[in-house]
C-alpha cells in the first residue's frame, strides 16, 4: 500500500459500529442479570444454590442465538438453562422450584465454601493439598461419601475422613457438619 492516507475508512467506522452493538448487547445482559438475580434475591435463594431455568421476554431477542452471553447469564444468575418466552408477564421470570439434585448440588457448594475459607484461614496455597476430618451423622456421612469426588477435587482435598473432632458445628440444612483440615 502506497500511504495510510489512501486506505478506505468505512472498514474504521464498521469496527465502531461492532464495539457499540458489542456494547449494547452487554448491557442487556447486565440488565437480565440484574432482574435475575433481584428475582433470587426476593425468593430468598442464595446465589451458590443452582436454579434449573430463566426464562426472558422475547424482546430480549438480541442476545438469543448468542451462547457466549448467554453463558454469562447462566453463570451470573447459575441456572442450568435459559428459555426465551414471550408469554411472561415480567422481563424474566426465574424457575424456583429446588429438586433434589439441585439441593445436593448447592449443599456440596455451601460445605465446599466453608472448606475453602478454611483453608483461606491457614493461608494455604492453591497447591497446597488437604485431609479433611470430619464429624456428622449418618445422613451427613451418606452426603459426604456420595458426593466426595466432587469435594476432593475443589478442595484439593486427598482424604475425607470421619472421625469424632472437636471444633466449630456447620449447619447446611439437613445436614451439620464438623470439620478439619490439615495440610499434607
Amino acid at each position: 500500500k502506497e500511504s495510510v492516507h489512501l486506505e478506505i475508512w468505512p472498514l474504521e467506522i464498521k469496527v465502531e459500529s461492532e464495539k457499540l452493538k458489542v456494547l449494547e448487547e452487554m448491557e442487556k445482559v447486565r440488565k437480565i442479570a440484574s432482574l435475575g438475580l433481584e428475582a433470587r434475591s426476593n425468593a430468598g435463594i442464595k446465589v451458590r444454590q443452582p436454579l434449573t431455568m430463566l426464562r426472558i421476554a422475547n424482546k430480549e431477542s438480541g442476545i438469543k442465538n448468542q451462547e457466549q452471553l448467554l453463558q454469562l447469564i447462566k453463570d451470573e444468575i447459575n441456572v442450568k438453562e435459559i428459555i426465551f418466552d414471550e408469554n411472561i408477564e415480567n422481563e424474566v421470570k426465574l424457575d424456583t422450584d429446588l429438586t433434589q439434585e439441585l439441593k445436593d448440588e448447592g449443599d456440596v457448594r455451601e460445605l465446599t465454601r466453608a472448606i475453602q475459607n478454611a483453608r483461606k484461614v491457614m493461608k494455604l496455597t492453591p497447591q497446597d493439598s488437604i485431609n479433611i476430618d470430619i464429624e456428622t451423622d449418618d445422613r451427613g456421612k451418606e452426603f459426604i461419601e456420595k458426593f466426595a469426588e466432587t469435594i476432593k477435587r475443589a478442595t484439593l482435598a486427598k482424604e475425607i475422613n470421619f472421625t469424632e473432632i472437636e471444633e466449630e458445628e456447620i449447619k447446611i440444612e439437613p445436614y451439620s457438619f464438623k470439620f478439619k483440615i490439615m495440610k499434607t
